[in-house]
């Protein structure tokens, strides 16, 4: 006699529900109120999602197949791998140079680099003994003087074309005028237009990291630069947050939108997991949950970040202390070597609770965005 399956046996053990049966259980622990009543709830955009979802909505998030995630393309990780990227606050360039190193020296992927806003920086000293074509380093706060001497390091350094990888982020996006991004024609694996959007509601973050997207592409159509080169060299980085369905939500329906974004500028050859996607996983301090509660936080962001599918992840430390500074770099690599969160592309595929929120938050950043741009005249 052939043994039964055991998907044969969990449905003798466990028979089907339906959202009646939840109904009915739900409503038993809230004193035979209507749960779809109150246990709904809104966010800070104002839309309302209910406690339950199932596959009877399945039509209106049908679409959102086309854009589960895809295997990451690298050879040397996993199907749903990120770069850990850790956190160097530069004052001191050999300080900043010594905290870098044992970042790498101790499970970093990559680094990302707090430059100066007016100081000089002294790259040889900062980047000393840094292989970079065997990490990634990215930078925050870049200054027009810090990406010339930037540029002049990696021409002095003689590297082999489109070895190294990284992205410049910036927060005044004004700033970026007098930056020509074309000056890092020989290693096109650096996006230099890095959008660094800051934390607000899940809609607000969307909207302003689209409407800053195409006002960069507008911008490089009146020098007559293609908008094909300016859309592979811009990234978002957005804050995680410690919710958790409204950080997975918001990174996966930016990808979606900026994705219609390409397409729109006749990008046919664009797909949506060429986005790149930075996470960061802010500081949180709460005397209710000390002394640890950054760990907490920073833990549950991170999760949210990466089951959004980002493509870096950044955890700040609470402080400067080695113990703070080995937390944060490590919640990444626990993450990956003990949850072995990257051995799936897209864990949360097919989710309803997730594509919905993903469906609602999409139709609404797309119609705030369209009024964004129809105001400042791009549309």
């Amino acid at each position: 006699m052939a043994e039964k399956s055991f998907l044969s046996l969990l449905r003798e053990t466990f028979s089907a529900r339906n959202l009646d049966d939840w109904k009915h259980a739900a409503g038993q622990e809230i004193d035979g109120q209507d749960p779809f009543k109150k246990l709904a709830w809104k966010n800070a955009d104002g839309l309302t999602f209910l406690p339950y979802y199932d596959h009877t909505k399945i039509d209106e998030t049908h679409y959102l197949k086309k854009f589960q995630a895809l295997p990451r393309r690298s050879p040397h990780a996993g199907p749903g791998n990120w770069i850990n990227l850790a956190h160097v606050p530069v004052s001191d360039a050999l300080t900043a140079n010594q905290l870098a190193l044992s970042h790498l020296q101790h499970g970093g992927d990559g680094l990302l680099i707090d430059l100066p806003q007016h100081n000089p920086v002294d790259f040889d000293v900062l980047l000393n003994t840094i292989d970079w074509p065997y990490c990634t380093l990215s930078f925050r706060s870049a200054s027009q003087r810090s990406i010339d001497q930037l540029q002049a390091y990696i021409e002095q350094k003689h590297y082999p074309a489109n070895t190294l990888h990284g992205t410049l982020f910036w927060e005044d996006l004004s700033a970026l005028a007098p930056v020509a991004f074309t000056g890092f024609e020989n290693q096109k694996n650096i996006r230099c237009l890095g959008v660094w959007v800051s934390s607000a509601t899940p809609v607000t973050e969307i909207v302003h990291a689209l409407t800053q997207g195409v006002a960069l592409i507008e911008h490089a159509a009146q020098k007559n630069d293609l908008p094909g080169a300016i859309v592979a060299s811009i990234a978002f980085s957005l804050a995680a947050e410690t919710n958790l369905l409204h950080t997975i939500a918001k990174f996966k329906t930016l990808r979606m939108l900026w994705f219609q974004v390409a397409q729109a500028y006749g990008l046919k050859d664009y797909t949506p997991d060429l986005l790149d996607l930075h996470a960061r996983a802010d500081v949180y301090t709460s005397p209710q949950f000390g002394p640890r509660e950054n760990l907490i936080s920073g833990t549950t962001a991170a999760l949210a970040a990466v089951l959004g599918n980002c493509n870096a992840l950044t955890v700040f430390s609470a402080d400067n202390s080695k113990t703070s500074l080995r937390i944060a770099r490590n919640v990444s690599n626990i993450l990956r070597e003990e949850s072995h969160l990257d051995k799936v592309a897209d864990p949360l595929a097919g989710s309803f609770a997730v594509d919905t929120m993903v469906h609602e938050l999409a139709q609404e950043a797309w119609r705030q965005f369209q009024i964004s741009t129809a105001k400042s005249g791009i549309a």
